[in-house]
């Protein structure tokens, strides 16, 4: 354990010497450490984490077509008007 601190002490000596290098290392270190944080809330929310919804298997997604071009989503309204 006195060795553990002795290099601590050593460390803390040293960047007190150099304090650009210092300032550097713990920028750089925390934006290494947003970014992480960043890039995980992403991934866990859109691959990990499931749908919010009872079977998810079973969504679709609704296309318009007109002459073979596919020009975007169906509204609910447009829908409800071919249904009938």
């Amino acid at each position: 354990m006195e060795r553990l601190w002795q290099d601590v002490r050593f460390a803390a000596r040293s960047l007190s010497r150099a304090p650009a290098l210092t300032v550097v290392a713990i920028f750089t270190l925390a934006f290494g450490i947003g970014a992480n944080t960043a890039v995980f809330s992403l991934v866990n929310t859109v691959l990990i984490r499931p749908l919010p919804y009872v079977d998810p298997s079973r969504l679709v997604m609704l296309f318009e077509t007109r002459r073979g071009d596919e020009h975007g989503n169906v509204s609910p309204h447009e829908y409800v008007a071919r249904l009938a």
